[in-house]
């Protein structure tokens, strides 16, 4: 049986796709954006979430952990990451929660049951499943069976991807795929690797092939102060996708510091970033505009008129 590690499964969501959908979190990605707001989906094991300032340090985690990774001293508890072997057994006989499993293993079936409770919003929105991640396509053979049982349930299926990956992997899911929402972080190969850790190559390269097969696309940036939000690297992209046949739109998206908490728990360094304000976000979605695609602008739809 195929089975999945994912991270959450989130219901009701209007921000991953047309209508309202459903989202299946895989936990696993192949680049290391340091603004991450999703930094627990990195790993491709399960961890265990620290929530300190709930612990009653009753010393149960110290007592089931066969590793010893908890040690209570005067200020506190002192968790040894490295030592951990993902067995989670601390996060089982923690009383209070103050420690919470990140990922688990799921079956098709495990995802569907949750799925089908949403069906009846899908129909009526126009919405549907979206895989997400982390990195959707790091686990292609869970992705290719749950997407292939949600088509055979006429639920409409998309993926958010970096499409970082070769487009192979890409061949064989396109029969189960009715929507691909893709991030370009920069078009600037050099900057796209210090700040992914990987180059833009292959991201480009497979829009324009699945743009070749006809298949619905939509690409989102996030916009990072510093490292991507000048009006050249947005004028660049916007010049890129109007060549496209299938683009249904172009998003900028605000820096979002919702991971940072965390990235505190999970022991990554946080980043200084603040999001551009309200109207340079503006001013950089009238430059996409202005190469002729339709853009939005944090999730609403971007008219081309003076602010």
């Amino acid at each position: 049986m195929e089975r999945g590690l994912i991270f959450d499964i989130e219901r009701y969501s209007t921000a991953d796709g047309p209508g309202i959908r459903t989202v299946v979190f895989f936990k696993g990605c192949n680049l290391h954006c340091y603004w991450c707001h999703n930094p627990e989906s990195l790993k491709v094991f399960p961890e265990v979430d620290r929530y300190e300032q709930e612990c009653i340090h009753c010393g149960r985690c110290v007592q089931v952990c066969p590793e010893k990774c908890h040690v209570f001293t005067e200020t506190g508890r002192v968790f040894h990451s490295e030592k951990c072997i993902h067995c989670m057994a601390c996060t089982e006989a923690c009383p209070v929660a103050a420690l919470r499993p990140i990922g688990k293993w799921l079956s098709v079936e495990d995802c569907m049951a949750q799925i089908r409770e949403d069906v009846v919003f899908y129909g009526k929105s126009g919405g549907g499943v979206t895989l997400s991640g982390g990195e959707v396509l790091m686990q292609k053979a869970f992705a290719q069976a749950l997407l292939q049982r949600c088509h055979a349930e006429g639920i409409h299926t998309a993926i958010e991807s970096n499409l970082c990956v070769d487009t192979a992997v890409l061949e064989q899911l396109i029969p189960q795929l009715d929507l691909v929402m893709a991030d370009i972080k920069s078009m600037d190969a050099p900057a796209h690797i210090r700040g992914t850790g990987c180059s833009n190559e292959k991201t480009l390269r497979n829009i324009r092939w699945l743009d070749s097969r006809n298949v619905p696309l939509i690409i989102r940036t996030p916009v990072i102060p510093g490292f991507n939000d000048s009006e050249d690297n947005i004028a660049q992209t916007a010049e890129f996708l109007k060549s496209l046949s299938n683009l249904s739109y172009y998003e900028l998206l605000s820096y979002n510091p919702m991971g940072n908490d965390k990235r505190k728990r999970l022991g990554y360094p946080v980043p200084e970033i603040t999001a551009l304000p309200a109207a340079r976000m503006r001013e950089l979605a009238r430059t996409a505009a202005s190469a002729g695609i339709p853009v939005w602008l944090n999730g609403t739809q971007y008219h081309n008129i003076e602010d």
